[in-house]
């Protein structure tokens, strides 16, 4: 995102610092404030922006957007010793906002070549007629203003009825297209990774949310090249921990892709690095993946010892519910060796860790197992309690579920 950033940034000190346009106009979605914040955060860190007034929260009401505005104006105003103007009460909110406002720039504005600038970019917009009004009166309020305030409004609607209105209005604006989808950001993302002169530790974080962002969409091969690009700029940086962490991540892809030989050996070099970085939670992670990766090759002698050894350090670590997922797993490992009385073991294990945990789900899972063995095997009176424990977790389910759709 730095190359996006810094490229914003320079059409935002261009609308600042040049007196052509009365307005900018910013038409993106809810999440283009923070875009934006991050582009006006450089520009006060260059000195190119004197005064920043910002409002990228959720604009619910004129009201409570101008009494936002008056609070930041009068820290402002303390911050810097200025005498704050009298204001009359009786008068409605967005008057004396507007007021406040052009009061405050004309006074900082008398100790020299201040520029003073407001960027309207809510997260959300509840309602959309007292936002247009709030624009309006704050570009028209800025344009009587000399110095001129620099106003930045964020477009509310697709059909640019805000951007249209000014043009009605013969004001001379400019206007901003910001695309902030995932897929814009992940290239955003992949340009910052792609820079050799780039912080390397910055280049990692670009390249790790360019891999999962691929990975979500469902490009397993460009994760994949990611990934390993991240492995190499880890490995430069010496750093085993999130290394290990990436051939984890590298196993995963190729278990999607269905390259299970591949993905058994990348996730064992993996945990042999986390091993050496003692980082727990990777082996915890990449453990779970190792042992599903050997069922999945028809390898169960593995497997179960990969889940007892996943499930034994997540008790260590003090995590019932990766303890109860792990004991899951194990039990199936152990039913596929036709080692039931083990199997069966493994899931009551299972199910008390749930339950400790409060995770029905899993726990039902783990009962539910246990049930259909001894079922197949006649143990009628063995099977008893755990059918009543059954039918409580499913009775707590069902109130569960009616209280939810009730309210």
């Amino acid at each position: 995102m730095r190359c996006r950033i810094e490229a914003l940034a320079e059409r935002l000190e261009e609308f600042v610092s040049e007196d052509g346009h009365d307005a900018l106009v910013i038409a993106g979605d809810d999440r283009v404030g923070a875009l934006v914040g991050a582009a006006v955060d450089l520009l006060e860190q260059r000195g190119s922006i004197d005064v920043s007034i910002p409002f990228f929260d959720g604009f619910q009401s004129t009201d409570a957007f101008a009494e936002r505005v008056m609070a930041h104006l009068d820290a402002l105003t303390e911050q810097a010793g200025l005498e704050r103007t009298p204001r009359d009460a009786q008068r409605p909110s967005l008057e004396r906002m507007l007021d406040a406002l052009i009061a405050f720039a004309r006074t900082v504005r008398a100790r020299g070549d201040v520029r003073v600038a407001v960027w309207l970019c809510p997260a959300a917009i509840a309602d959309v007629g007292a936002y247009l009004a709030v624009a309006r009166a704050l570009i028209d309020g800025a344009r009587r203003c000399d110095p001129p305030l620099r106003i930045a409004a964020r477009e509310p609607s697709d059909d640019g009825v805000l951007g249209s209105a000014l043009r009605r209005a013969a004001i001379p604006s400019l206007t901003v297209a910001l695309d902030m989808s995932t897929r814009a950001v992940r290239d955003a993302l992949a340009d910052d990774a792609a820079d050799p002169a780039g912080d390397p530790a910055a280049r990692a974080a670009a390249l790790m949310s360019v891999a999962m962002a691929d990975a979500v969409d469902g490009r397993a091969e460009d994760a994949l090249a990611v990934l390993v690009t991240l492995a190499g700029v880890f490995e430069s940086l010496g750093d085993a921990s999130p290394r290990a962490l990436t051939f984890v991540l590298v196993g995963n892809v190729l278990l999607a892709l269905g390259r299970i030989a591949e993905a058994r050996t990348c996730v064992s070099q993996g945990l042999a690095l986390a091993v050496e970085a003692r980082a727990f939670p990777v082996l915890v992670a990449g453990g779970m993946l190792a042992g599903l990766l050997s069922m999945r090759a028809g390898d169960p002698v593995d497997a179960d010892v990969r889940f007892d050894v996943v499930a034994r350090l997540a008790a260590r670590l003090g995590s019932p519910q990766i303890v109860a997922e792990a004991l899951l797993e194990r039990g199936k490992a152990l039913e596929a060796r036709a080692m039931m009385r083990e199997a069966c073991d493994a899931w009551i294990c299972a199910a008390e860790a749930a339950r400790r945990a409060q995770l029905a789900t899993q726990e039902r899972s783990a009962w539910a197992a246990v049930a259909r063995v001894y079922r197949d095997a006649g143990m009628s009176s063995e099977l008893a309690p755990i059918e009543r424990r059954l039918t409580l977790l499913d009775t707590a389910a069902h109130t569960s579920c009616s209280h939810e759709h009730a309210s």
